[in-house]
Protein backbone atom coordinates (compact mmCIF):
# COMPACT_ATOMS: atom_id res chain seq x y z
CA UNK A 1 0.00 0.00 0.00
CA UNK A 2 2.98 2.38 0.37
CA UNK A 3 4.16 2.37 -2.83
CA UNK A 4 1.12 2.16 -3.95
CA UNK A 5 0.54 6.02 -2.27
CA UNK A 6 3.95 6.73 -3.05
CA UNK A 7 3.73 6.20 -6.88
CA UNK A 8 0.87 8.21 -6.83
CA UNK A 9 2.64 11.01 -4.81
CA UNK A 10 5.35 10.96 -7.67
CA UNK A 11 2.77 11.39 -10.49
CA UNK A 12 1.34 14.36 -8.50
CA UNK A 13 5.53 15.32 -8.11
CA UNK A 14 5.63 14.96 -11.88
CA UNK A 15 2.77 16.76 -12.85
CA UNK A 16 4.14 20.03 -10.43
CA UNK A 17 7.04 19.76 -13.33
CA UNK A 18 9.54 18.59 -9.85
CA UNK A 19 12.49 16.13 -10.09
CA UNK A 20 12.08 13.15 -7.90
CA UNK A 21 14.91 10.62 -6.35
CA UNK A 22 14.06 7.88 -4.15
CA UNK A 23 16.55 7.33 -1.17
CA UNK A 24 16.78 4.38 1.58
CA UNK A 25 14.13 1.10 1.06
CA UNK A 26 12.04 2.06 -1.88
CA UNK A 27 15.33 3.02 -3.64
CA UNK A 28 17.36 -0.36 -2.50
CA UNK A 29 13.78 -2.52 -3.58
CA UNK A 30 13.75 -0.82 -6.83
CA UNK A 31 17.27 -0.74 -7.93
CA UNK A 32 18.48 -3.63 -5.90
CA UNK A 33 15.77 -6.10 -4.61
CA UNK A 34 13.24 -6.08 -6.70
CA UNK A 35 11.26 -7.70 -3.67
CA UNK A 36 9.24 -5.58 -1.26
CA UNK A 37 8.82 -8.01 1.02
CA UNK A 38 12.79 -8.10 1.72
CA UNK A 39 13.37 -4.74 2.98
CA UNK A 40 10.82 -3.75 5.70
CA UNK A 41 10.13 0.05 5.77
CA UNK A 42 7.92 2.59 7.98
CA UNK A 43 7.77 5.18 5.07
CA UNK A 44 9.15 6.27 1.48
CA UNK A 45 11.74 8.70 1.22
CA UNK A 46 12.02 10.90 -1.95
CA UNK A 47 14.41 13.38 -2.48
CA UNK A 48 13.84 17.06 -4.25
CA UNK A 49 15.55 19.91 -5.37
CA UNK A 50 15.96 22.01 -2.23
CA UNK A 51 14.40 24.76 -4.80
CA UNK A 52 11.42 23.09 -5.50
CA UNK A 53 10.34 22.09 -1.78
CA UNK A 54 7.36 24.26 -1.97
CA UNK A 55 5.77 23.41 -5.38
CA UNK A 56 6.60 19.78 -4.02
CA UNK A 57 4.80 19.97 -0.57
CA UNK A 58 1.76 21.53 -2.87
CA UNK A 59 1.70 18.92 -5.08
CA UNK A 60 1.48 16.16 -2.02
CA UNK A 61 -0.79 18.46 0.08
CA UNK A 62 -2.99 18.49 -3.43
CA UNK A 63 -2.99 14.50 -3.02
CA UNK A 64 -3.60 14.16 0.35
CA UNK A 65 -0.35 14.33 1.91
CA UNK A 66 -0.20 16.34 5.21
CA UNK A 67 3.58 17.62 6.64
CA UNK A 68 3.80 17.62 10.62
CA UNK A 69 5.59 20.42 10.21
CA UNK A 70 5.50 24.05 8.46
CA UNK A 71 8.08 24.28 6.14
CA UNK A 72 9.06 27.90 6.73
CA UNK A 73 12.31 29.37 5.33
CA UNK A 74 13.67 28.88 8.75
CA UNK A 75 12.82 25.38 8.51
CA UNK A 76 14.29 24.32 5.22
CA UNK A 77 17.35 26.27 5.77
CA UNK A 78 17.93 24.01 9.47
CA UNK A 79 16.01 20.57 8.58
CA UNK A 80 17.01 17.97 5.26
CA UNK A 81 13.57 16.64 5.18
CA UNK A 82 9.62 16.71 6.58
CA UNK A 83 8.25 13.97 7.47
CA UNK A 84 4.31 13.94 5.71
CA UNK A 85 1.64 11.59 6.39
CA UNK A 86 -1.87 10.70 4.74
CA UNK A 87 -5.10 9.48 5.78
CA UNK A 88 -4.68 6.03 5.89
CA UNK A 89 -1.36 6.53 8.08
CA UNK A 90 0.99 6.25 5.11
CA UNK A 91 4.41 8.05 5.84
CA UNK A 92 6.47 9.87 3.21
CA UNK A 93 9.77 11.66 4.22
CA UNK A 94 10.23 14.50 1.35
CA UNK A 95 14.07 15.49 1.51
CA UNK A 96 15.84 18.29 0.11
CA UNK A 97 18.76 17.19 0.87
CA UNK A 98 20.27 13.46 0.65
CA UNK A 99 22.42 13.78 3.73
CA UNK A 100 21.62 15.41 7.28
CA UNK A 101 24.92 16.44 7.51
CA UNK A 102 25.58 18.11 4.00
CA UNK A 103 22.97 20.85 3.84
CA UNK A 104 24.21 24.18 1.71
CA UNK A 105 23.21 24.79 -2.00
CA UNK A 106 25.00 23.09 -4.21
CA UNK A 107 25.61 19.82 -1.60
CA UNK A 108 23.25 17.11 -3.49
CA UNK A 109 24.24 18.63 -6.93
CA UNK A 110 27.28 15.41 -7.51
CA UNK A 111 24.74 12.76 -5.96
CA UNK A 112 22.17 14.04 -8.62
CA UNK A 113 24.51 14.27 -11.38
CA UNK A 114 25.61 10.63 -10.62
CA UNK A 115 22.41 9.10 -10.11
CA UNK A 116 20.89 6.91 -12.31
CA UNK A 117 16.87 6.50 -13.96
CA UNK A 118 14.49 3.38 -12.71
CA UNK A 119 11.18 2.43 -13.02
CA UNK A 120 8.92 3.01 -9.52
CA UNK A 121 5.75 1.32 -10.41
CA UNK A 122 5.71 2.50 -13.67
CA UNK A 123 6.82 5.31 -13.22
CA UNK A 124 10.79 6.75 -14.09
CA UNK A 125 12.37 8.89 -11.30
CA UNK A 126 16.24 8.30 -10.56
CA UNK A 127 18.20 6.66 -7.26
CA UNK A 128 21.43 7.27 -6.63
CA UNK A 129 23.85 5.55 -8.33
CA UNK A 130 25.46 2.34 -6.64
CA UNK A 131 28.48 4.08 -5.45
CA UNK A 132 26.10 6.95 -3.82
CA UNK A 133 23.53 4.01 -2.13
CA UNK A 134 26.60 1.93 -0.35
CA UNK A 135 27.69 5.89 0.86
CA UNK A 136 24.17 7.02 2.04
CA UNK A 137 23.26 3.23 3.56
CA UNK A 138 26.42 3.39 5.58
CA UNK A 139 25.97 7.04 7.08
CA UNK A 140 22.63 6.69 7.95
CA UNK A 141 23.06 3.28 9.54
CA UNK A 142 25.79 4.85 11.43
CA UNK A 143 23.27 7.42 12.54
CA UNK A 144 20.61 5.38 13.67
CA UNK A 145 23.11 3.44 15.66
CA UNK A 146 24.34 5.88 17.36
CA UNK A 147 21.16 6.97 18.44
CA UNK A 148 20.24 4.02 19.53
CA UNK A 149 23.16 3.39 22.08
CA UNK A 150 22.54 2.21 25.49
CA UNK A 151 23.18 4.57 27.67
CA UNK A 152 25.90 4.43 30.54
CA UNK A 153 24.79 1.77 33.31
CA UNK A 154 22.38 0.17 30.87
CA UNK A 155 22.19 -3.34 30.43
CA UNK A 156 23.73 -4.51 27.16
CA UNK A 157 22.73 -7.81 25.29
Amino acid sequence: MLFHRGAAALDALRAAGVDTMLLKGAALVSACYGDAGLRAMEDLDVWVPAGAVGRAAAALEACGWRSRYRLTHAFLRVKHAAPFTDGGGHQLDLHWHVFEECCAPGDDDDLRAASVEIEFLGRRTRVLCPADQLLHACVHGARWARRRRPSAGSPTR
